[in-house]
């Protein structure tokens, strides 16, 4: 509601919060329960050189997910916010590998539940036991910055398990804030007439209805996260979903004139997305036989070749009143 003023301000409160909770708790847990990160070992292979999920995902996610960087919304937003290119890169830069020890912590504290736990771990319970295995270490943290209110001293243990749920709140919402900014600016823009030049100057209006869609689609994300299983595997397979607009935006970088290839983007995108709810449908039905988090591979694939074929061989719409082919 606050705007990208207000999302950037809570991105800094909750990467705050993060990195308290991996410090303070995730850090210390891992290293205590693997011994420093010698168990590691009696991890099953797959695990470890990543092909739990089979070869095919493992080759596919760098060579397909990873190009989704160049259709992110949040990415784009902050880039344009910046004061000039150079800005921009050495900033995008310092986050990327800023993000990397997040990367490698998180699958971390999976890995070592399984250690723990053994086999029989359900895979939506990891964190919530992890949290509770090691809350106390959290106390020790701040018993050694003396922290000696009563209150906090007598329900500390509570107090850190509800501190770190909070932590964990944040690394969700520090996407998820920004994805509703994004969405709700985009809603305004493309249903509510920002195309027309009087609705321009009328600042307030537009600014009230950027509000209103983000409570609107914020309430239905919230119903969505409460009535949808594996809300998280929905999530994870959402943000690979963008994959399939990479082929036309990579178009639009290379080539000038992109206007013309319209109706080849628009049924590249819709292939996509028909092609990767099929497959995730398919995977969620049998997930013995199609993992639904792969499904973005065909997606990305059949965007692609569509968008290939419509730009050598469709005929383009009239602009400007002349046509011609692709």
């Amino acid at each position: 509601i606050a705007g990208m003023s207000g999302v950037i301000i809570t991105d800094m409160i909750q990467f705050i919060i993060i990195i308290f909770m991996i410090v303070a708790i995730f850090i210390p847990g891992i290293y205590a329960d693997t011994e420093g990160l010698s168990r590691l070992t009696e991890l099953p292979d797959n695990m470890l050189n990543g092909t739990f999920y089979g070869w095919v995902f493992l080759i596919a996610l760098p060579l397909f997910l990873s190009p989704s960087v160049l259709i992110r919304m949040d990415l784009w937003q902050r880039i344009l916010a910046a004061k000039d290119g150079k800005t921009a890169k050495r900033v995008s830069i310092i986050s990327g590998l800023g993000m990397l020890p997040f990367y490698i912590i998180f699958p971390l504290v999976g890995m070592t539940l399984r250690i723990v736990l053994g086999d029989s771990l359900n895979a939506n319970d990891v964190t919530y036991l992890f949290l509770e295995r090691h809350s106390d270490i959290g106390v020790k943290f701040l018993s050694a910055l003396d922290v000696t209110n009563v209150f906090l001293n007598a329900h500390m243990k509570e107090f850190i398990l509800g501190f770190v749920v909070v932590g964990l709140m944040s690394a969700l919402m520090s996407s998820g804030d920004s994805f509703l900014n994004l969405v709700s600016i985009s809603a305004v823009r493309d249903f509510a007439g920002w195309r027309k030049k009087s609705s321009l100057t009328d600042k307030k209006q537009i600014y009230k209805q950027i509000r209103i869609a983000t409570i609107i689609f914020g309430f239905i994300a919230l119903g969505m996260a409460l009535v949808l299983p594996k809300i998280v595997d929905l999530m994870v397979v959402g943000i690979a979903t963008i994959v399939i607009f990479v082929p036309i935006t990579f178009l639009a970088l290379i080539k000038d004139d992109v206007y013309k290839y319209r109706k080849a983007a628009i049924y590249s995108i819709l292939s996509g997305f028909v092609v990767n709810l099929v497959f995730f449908v398919w995977g969620t039905i049998a997930p013995d036989q199609m993992e639904a988090k792969s499904s973005f591979i065909p997606a990305f694939i059949v965007a692609s070749l569509v968008l290939l074929v419509g730009v050598r061989f469709w005929k383009t719409d009239k602009q400007d009143g002349s046509g011609g082919k692709d």
